[in-house]
């Protein structure tokens, strides 16, 4: 059978092709019986302001071989026919979504021309619109799995209660989530809805919640501009909107189970073992619950976000302990895929004619010119082996396989400026002739590194702690390991206490305002709203008990061990023995959980908080430092820095940027960004309200 050949658009700008996909030609069948059967649909050019209905699939390409075929139609039966080749994902997923009649779908793979690179190029920049005036987006998961239907079916209850009871008490708050969650599960636990024991099947949730599709870039754009979605798991279907209010509620749910764990008798939680380790695999957090998350604060927003925040909120992982990210066929379109979300362009031009290289040097480019200096936050350092040569020091690597970090201004409402290091000053950048990867920038000199200290997160006992701190310690009791903190901060306050001592340092008062304020980049975690801030006296508290307790440790007396005593047991004696301490541990233990006695133990390698909220804050915004190095510079400025950044590196407060940044000099009166970095009596434009002198940085 001939390949079919593609019509070009008369206008490529204002049309799009839809498939009309043909009912089988017997009865329709069980997916299973369908295998064999040949896929039919018919070829169409509309334009874009026709009043046509048809839906937009969306679904995951997988292999980008494409050894499926599907056979179009182009006049009468078994006349003019042709075959596309197709991908082995889409033909699994048009053998189970075609219906008894025709139905309209828009499918990229099929709709746009995948070897006219030309065509591709101004089809992409329509998506937006295609998704957008679709009747709806069809999300194809996959074919069903082992309990999948009943999971989906579970699903679609708790969101169905669940979306009822957000309309009554809607909003972030811990109290309207709190209501919204009590509601929900007194209506699901009613003999018509799921019943009062009903359970949710946590392998299968597991499963599906980390799907392909929920790590694909354009799935972001997809379901975000869409009026109306619906997921298909093989024969099951559930809306956009069920399906996040039913994560959300599982999310809450696994919350408060494990705050009701924590509050337990550990004896209590030894009998239900079972139950505490389900709950420690629950898939609380995931990349399903990020995706609709993420995605519905696009679908909110009502001024549109700039193109460095959608970077932010797509490529940026707050928690690298869960090890997902969004991925790409082609990683032109960790750029491209996001655009269409942008409300300024930027005069960014899709063109997959462009090394992968040169794409994301024309984003950068791109966003330095129009003032987003703050794209420095994400760049990389070094680069990966296959990019060194090809991408500057000041161009991200989005396509890279480690996680990009959290930068120090991220967290924080998407219209506040939470730092401003460099005051007032507006974003000075200009191209260097003759070459293309460099880039001047204006700014201002701070200071030269002298000492680093050791790398957060590579300090004794982290190892060891890695299990507890990869489920966000929600279920640890005692909270963050001091074993794991205490080298961090003594070698923070050995930086502070040599910064004292320089007459030309920072005066004392900040320096002690420093200490409380480094260890956590200056971020907390808001009470109510799930945010982030500046820290308050609430770390301040936080942090003084923490240092307590680690001076606590350190003037305790190492026990001394007994010499062994030398006496013979028989075997008899030595169950005896053991029979009987087990029997007198099990005593005392049931005892002091019938008399409620709480006693604190006599050796305590952790810290409990003495403030959940507050705690928690400080703990978590302690994690988010994971990966950066404490530093000070000569003049004895002391902070938190880029784990590549070494001795003799210079720090700079670039124009329009929030944080000031490490630079390399190669000698040359040219520099490699290494990162960015958090030093407390800058971070507010101090320094440069002292008249500094203005220099032109050269970056490559």
């Amino acid at each position: 059978m001939p390949e079919f050949k593609y019509s070009p658009f008369d206008c490529p700008n204002c049309q799009i092709r839809v498939v009309d996909l043909h009912p089988p030609s017997g009865a329709l069948v069980p997916h299973q019986q369908v295998q064999q059967q040949d896929l039919r649909c018919s070829v169409r050019t509309i334009n874009l302001d026709d009043d046509l209905k048809y839906t937009a699939l969306s679904y995951t390409w997988g292999s980008p071989d494409r050894p499926a075929r599907l056979i179009v139609d182009t006049g009468g039966v078994n006349q003019g026919e042709s075959a596309i080749k197709i991908t082995k994902s889409l033909e699994t997923a048009l053998l189970q979504l075609r219906e008894s009649t025709k139905i309209t779908l828009w499918i990229d793979q099929l709709c746009i021309n995948q070897d006219d690179v030309d065509e591709k190029s101004k089809q992409v920049p329509l998506m937006k619109i295609i998704y957008k005036k679709a009747i709806d987006v069809l999300v194809w998961l996959g074919p069903a799995t082992h309990e999948s239907d009943h999971l989906l079916q579970i699903l679609d209850e708790i969101g169905k209660q669940a979306t009822k009871a957000e309309r009554l008490y809607g909003g972030n708050s811990t109290l309207a989530l709190t209501q919204t969650y009590n509601v929900t599960l007194f209506k699901l636990r009613k003999r018509h809805s799921l019943g009062r024991k009903f359970i949710i099947p946590a392998e299968s949730l597991r499963a599906f919640v980390n799907l392909d599709w929920w790590t694909r870039v354009w799935v972001v754009q997809e379901i975000s501009v869409a009026t109306s979605v619906r997921f298909a798991c093989g024969a099951q279907r559930i809306t956009y909107e069920r399906l996040r209010n039913a994560l959300r509620f599982y999310s809450f749910h696994i919350w408060r189970q494990s705050t009701w764990v924590q509050s337990r008798h550990w004896l209590v939680n030894l009998i239900a073992i079972r139950a505490v380790l389900a709950l420690q695999k629950a898939p609380y957090d995931s990349p399903a619950s990020q995706m609709l998350a993420s995605s519905y604060r696009f679908k909110v927003s009502t001024n549109g976000h700039d193109l460095l925040s959608i970077l932010e909120l797509s490529h940026v992982v707050r928690d690298p302990n869960l090890g997902y990210k969004l991925e790409a066929t082609n990683n032109r379109d960790k750029i491209y895929g996001l655009l269409g979300l942008a409300k300024d362009k930027l005069g960014i031009e899709i063109n997959y004619d462009k090394s992968v290289s040169e794409v994301y040097v024309d984003a950068a480019r791109a966003l330095l010119k129009h003032g987003h200096v703050d794209i420095l936050w994400y760049c990389q350092f070094p680069k990966s082996k296959e990019n060194s040569s090809k991408l500057p020091s000041w161009t991200p690597d989005w396509s890279n396989k480690s996680h990009i970090q959290m930068p120090y201004g991220s967290g924080f409402s998407p219209t506040s400026r939470p730092f401003a290091t460099s005051g007032e000053k507006k974003a000075v950048a200009k191209l260097v002739e003759h070459e293309e990867l460099h880039i001047k920038l204006k700014g201002v000199f701070v200071d030269e590194v002298v000492v680093i200290g050791q790398l957060w997160g590579q300090t004794p006992g982290f190892e060891s702690n890695q299990t507890e701190l990869k489920h966000s310690d929600i279920f640890s009791r005692k909270g963050l390991q001091l074993k794991t903190a205490t080298p961090f901060l003594e070698e923070l306050n050995l930086f502070f206490d040599q910064a004292r001592d320089i007459l030309s340092g920072p005066d004392p008062e900040t320096i002690e305002e420093a200490r409380w304020r480094t260890p956590i980049g200056d971020k907390e975690m808001e009470d109510n709203a799930g945010g982030t801030r500046r820290a308050t006296s609430q770390s301040r508290e936080s942090y003084i008990e923490i240092r307590r307790r680690i001076q606590i440790e350190k003037n305790r007396p190492v026990p001394t061990r007994k010499a062994p005593q030398k006496r013979r047991f028989t075997l008899l004696r030595v169950l005896g023995f053991l029979l009987w301490t087990f029997v007198r541990f099990l005593f005392r233990r049931l005892l002091k959980l019938l008399l409620r006695k709480k006693e604190e133990s006599r050796r305590n390698d952790s810290f409990a908080f003495p403030d959940g909220r507050g705690g928690n804050s400080y703990m978590n915004s302690m994690r988010q430092m994971y990966g950066r190095r404490p530093f000070r510079t000569k003049y004895g400025y002391v902070g938190l820095g880029p784990a590549g950044m070494t001795e003799e590196d210079i720090v700079c407060i670039f124009y329009g940027a929030q944080v000031p940044y490490v630079l390399r000099p190669d000698g040359n009166n040219q520099f490699q960004l290494v990162g960015e970095a958090y030093i407390h009596g800058i971070m507010d434009g101090e320094y440069l309200k002292t008249g500094r002198e203005e220099t032109e940085f050269t970056l490559y």
